[in-house]
């Protein structure tokens, strides 16, 4: 499995959010510089994408809460139904609800999948700051050393 398969799943592989995705990912995985040009490259790097990362972070919270949005109304009213119907679980309610409307089923889906992704962006976001705190302290190395 590979992410940008994954990705495909979520993006279109032209979106904006593909693509700074996938350069995260490859600046993640970089080697750690070695000369203070690299560092200072890879600063300026960090410096750009962070704040992207950022943006799309905050754009999919709130796509997940209109998605959630659209389904909550007909949820509730589903469960509150299902509850005066003397329903033996919480469990039983939510399977019930979620054979009977499909629909739910798909947007539960796409917001399982945008959380999905929300979490790697939290996993990038720790790893760039990683990264330049290397480049940083390297930086800092090679001057003493000069």
């Amino acid at each position: 499995m590979r992410l940008e398969d994954t990705l495909k799943e979520i993006f279109s592989e032209n979106s904006d959010e593909y693509k700074l995705i996938i350069e995260a990912s490859e600046l993640v995985a970089s080697s750690a510089p070695t000369i203070a040009a690299e560092c200072k490259t890879i600063m300026l790097m960090t410096d750009h994408i962070k704040p992207r990362l950022s943006t799309l972070y905050f754009l999919l919270s709130r796509e997940i809460s209109k998605l959630k949005e659209s389904y909550q109304a007909s949820y509730d009213a589903q469960y509150v139904r299902l509850v005066k119907m003397g329903r033996p679980s919480n469990a039983a309610i939510e399977a019930e609800i979620r054979v009977s409307n499909a629909e739910f089923i798909a947007l539960s889906k796409q917001v399982e999948k945008y959380e999905q992704v929300k979490e790697l962006i939290t996993f990038y976001i720790r790893c760039i700051d990683s990264l330049k705190q290397s480049a940083i302290e390297i930086l800092r190395d090679s001057r003493r050393i000069d």
